[in-house]
């Protein structure tokens, strides 16, 4: 079973991936959102129903902890498609309950024993479309410089680049270091909805580049380098 999610998961994920940056690409030349945001619609949609053929036997089917995932995925897809139409503080408080959400999906799973390789993915995924579409919303409404959309997506970009390695290396940064970042960037994404003052935006500048600097040792770790 793990063998057969590694595959399809490989090519999902490439898939996805491509979605979301050409989505981007598409919406910044065309100002029209809802090929990107169908795209993505139709992408989880597909991962969620071959899921549960890739999950031993939980209550509700797929399990507590990734029911809460799905419900966050659903949070995230919503406020993408609906923010235009909210103001600031509510965009700050829901992206904000998107975010507590992250870690109590990972409880559940450790507490009912529901850990399993597709709702981790599930969960990192969700992150990824979280810290995109968050980047997006800033750039969009004029709060952020665009730059920030390059750390929003780097993620897509490392999945596309790496798609054809098969062997990997451990990460060069501990876990632990890499976590840190990550979500110092997910918190300071949250900012430019409460101010925009030069000392907090440059907290938001400071995690972003901190995820550029992470993904660049990563993507340099995995290069295989051959002697000349």
């Amino acid at each position: 079973m793990d063998y057969k999610f590694e595959q399809f998961n490989r090519r999902w994920a490439l898939t996805n991936s491509l979605i979301n940056i050409s989505g981007l690409i598409l919406t910044l030349f065309l100002q029209n959102v809802w090929l990107w945001q169908a795209g993505i619609f139709i992408s989880f949609m597909l991962f969620l129903r071959k899921m549960p053929s890739f999950l031993k036997p939980m209550p509700l089917l797929l399990g507590y902890a990734n029911w809460v995932s799905i419900i966050r995925l659903l949070m995230v897809f919503v406020l993408f498609v609906f923010y235009t139409a909210l103001n600031d503080f509510l965009l700050f408080s829901l992206f904000l309950i998107a975010i507590i959400f992250d870690g109590l999906d990972g409880f559940l799973a450790r507490k009912f024993n529901h850990v399993s390789k597709a709702g981790g993915i599930l969960d990192m995924e969700t992150d990824a479309l979280l810290v995109l579409i968050l980047s997006w919303v800033h750039v969009e409404q004029q709060r952020v410089e665009w730059w920030i959309l390059i750390p929003g997506g780097l993620r897509y970009a490392y999945e596309i680049l790496f798609f054809w390695k098969s062997n990997w290396k451990a990460e060069l940064l501990p876990k632990i270091v890499r976590a840190t970042i990550a979500v110092s960037f997910f918190l300071t994404l949250l900012i430019p909805f409460i101010t925009t003052a030069t000392p907090y935006i440059f907290l938001l500048y400071i995690s972003g580049i901190l995820i550029i600097l992470s993904f660049s040792i990563s993507i340099i770790h995995q290069i295989n380098f051959k002697k000349l």
